[in-house]
């Protein structure tokens, strides 16, 4: 067993345990043979130091003083009395020692259960290994890590921080599998990651950069995991943007070529109009002229309907492309749609009235037919 073996099982049978001046100190209510063989060894290793004319069979039982039992504080081994204090010492705030035990907690890293500290401890450790990993620089130095990121400056990350901290690092290994990935996108991948976490603390004291890192990482891994996904579909925020603006500028000009393409053949409606006012004889009654001019305003009538016909189709092409337009940007960039798809709402308004204007001379040109209906059968005595 090694010396923190035999100490945290003393410590754990001491009644208010406390270390002063990297002495432990306590209280055994009862002495036992196991803890008398304990106190045994450290006696032997020179790390305890038992009463002069101690009775071992006597003391058995009995309530005993333990004093001044020298405690490991190597950087492989380590006894602390609170988190803060384990991680003032050494590395340990960026390097767990091989084994160590907390009393505040009790907590043992040799034992098969971790505490809520432990865990969260574990958790930090390893994103700071994931950030010396994707920095361009790392300084170590006594119980203190600073970390060089050169994304579009220089920025330095200083690895501070205390007990209060600690915080449970949801998600922490997937974070490292998707970006810490040796393929084609690496360094990609770490440069997205760094820039995602200097546009975080960029504005943060230095000092506090760290603290404010745990508190944040949740908002980190959404930042890295949306700018990787514009990466990867090949576009930025804007790019995807101009070109929403590009097809909707486009699409205007298609939806408004539709009803101008009407707009000389509109002219022909009142040209129509008067033609046949003007044209049909009520003196001549049932004549061939007046059959004549009520024909045309039929033909007239149907080739304006083949052509509003052709434009209603064209219409239609035209917006189920902006609907096809609409559901691309949906698919492909879906944390970008919600901002993005009210510049498509506009197509919509503008094919709503490009849709109600083809009605209205739809509509027009039925009253043009009916008028020149009724002038006919006036004229040729139907009714």
């Amino acid at each position: 067993m090694t010396q923190l073996d035999l100490v945290v099982r003393l410590c754990r049978e001491l009644t208010a345990p406390f270390v002063e001046d990297a002495l432990l100190h306590g209280y055994i209510d009862s002495l036992t043979a196991e803890t008398l063989t304990v106190l045994r060894k450290l006696d032997a290793d020179g790390h305890y130091m038992l009463p002069t004319a101690f009775d071992e069979q006597r003391a058995l039982g009995q309530p005993f003083k333990v004093r001044d039992v020298a405690i490991p504080r190597l950087p492989e081994m380590f006894f602390a009395s609170t988190w803060d204090e384990f991680l003032q010492h050494h590395n340990f705030r960026f390097a767990k020692p091989r084994s160590y035990f907390v009393i505040e907690t009790n907590f043992y890293s040799a034992d098969a259960t971790q505490d809520q500290f432990a865990d969260r401890y574990s958790q930090v450790v390893d994103l700071i290994k994931l950030l010396e990993e994707i920095a361009d620089v790392s300084q170590p130095s006594a119980g203190r890590l600073a970390l060089v990121f050169m994304v579009k400056e220089k920025f330095e990350l200083t690895i501070d921080y205390g007990a209060a901290d600690l915080r449970a690092l949801s998600e922490l290994n997937s974070l490292r599998n998707e970006f810490i990935v040796d393929d084609a996108h690496t360094e990609q991948r770490k440069s997205i990651l760094k820039s995602a976490l200097m546009e975080m603390l960029k504005n943060v004291p230095s000092g506090e950069r760290f603290k404010h890192l745990l508190s944040v990482f949740d908002e980190l891994k959404r930042r890295a995991r949306d700018n990787y996904q514009l990466y990867v579909a090949g576009f930025s925020f804007e790019k995807v943007r101009e070109e929403v603006q590009e097809n909707r500028l486009e699409y205007t000009l298609k939806l408004n070529k539709v009803f101008a393409e009407l707009q000389n053949q509109l002219l022909a409606v009142p040209a129509a109009l008067l033609l046949v006012g003007s044209q049909m004889d009520e003196k001549a009654g049932d004549s061939l002229k007046n059959w004549a001019l009520w024909f045309g305003a039929l033909i007239f009538t149907g080739f304006m309907n083949m052509l509003l016909r052709n434009q209603r189709h064209s219409l239609k092409a035209i917006n189920d492309e902006i609907s096809e337009l609409k559901e691309k940007l949906t698919v492909e960039h879906a944390a970008l749609a919600t901002k993005l798809m009210p510049m498509y709402g506009e197509l919509d308004k503008r094919y709503k009235q490009q849709k109600n204007a083809l009605l209205f001379v739809e509509v027009l040109i039925a009253g043009v037919l009916l008028f020149c209906t009724f002038l006919f059968g006036r004229y040729c005595k139907f009714w």
